[in-house]
């Protein structure tokens, strides 16, 4: 009873940026709340999957912290720290790249080490073009493809690795974010985790 109405705050933002990936222009691989806990959530429960267990609370504690930052820009100072949003985004593309990499369909060898590397190999089960360029980006270039985005997930995925590589290494960048950028940003965030789950996570035998 106490932590009811946290669950159900988290089930209506899961289940928002469910909708979200599912209205994506060129997304053939639908997916419910149920199928998200079936495939990720309950099994990450079993000490088989111990390695889930952060991937299962970073999900949750990333579609959760996005009410209240997103609140924060309506309070914000101007100009202010674009510290929070940067952190809550990189948090994002982490996960996604966890997910990719941790995966129970294809798991990518020891040697694809890197994101680049990873989803090269992982292209074909994304429904993505192989050789995504997200490398040597400034932050700006993120923002720039933003705007020219046609909000697939080919260019959720794309942007989730700009975006990835650019915060990953420095959270000093010149230009800062609107509004509209952090929240279009954080749906092809979760978008791309979303779709990673989709297509690379199955029910594993006794769960």
């Amino acid at each position: 009873q106490v932590a009811r109405s946290l669950v159900e705050a988290t089930q209506k933002g899961i289940e928002r940026w469910i909708d979200v990936y599912n209205s994506r222009p060129d997304n053939s691989t639908k997916i419910t709340t149920p199928i998200l806990r079936e495939r990720l959530f309950i099994p990450s429960i079993n000490p088989k999957h111990k390695n889930w267990h952060s991937l299962t609370s970073a999900f949750i504690s990333f579609c959760l912290e996005w009410d209240y930052r997103n609140l924060l820009f309506n309070i914000r100072i101007n100009p202010g720290t674009f510290e929070p949003y940067y952190v809550h985004l990189f948090k994002g593309c982490l996960l996604f790249e966890s997910l990719l990499k941790e995966n129970n369909v294809r798991k990518p060898p020891q040697e694809q080490n890197t994101l680049g590397r990873v989803l090269t190999y992982l292209h074909k089960s994304l429904g993505i073009k192989p050789n995504l360029d997200f490398k040597d980006k400034q932050f700006s270039d993120v923002l720039d493809e933003l705007d020219k985005s046609d909000e697939s997930i080919g260019q959720s995925i794309l942007l989730t690795g700009m975006t990835r590589n650019t915060l990953g290494h420095n959270l000093g960048w010149e230009v800062g974010l609107t509004k509209n950028q952090y929240q279009r940003l954080f749906q092809m965030v979760s978008s791309s985790c979303i779709h990673v789950v989709s297509n690379l996570y199955k029910v594993a035998e006794g769960k």
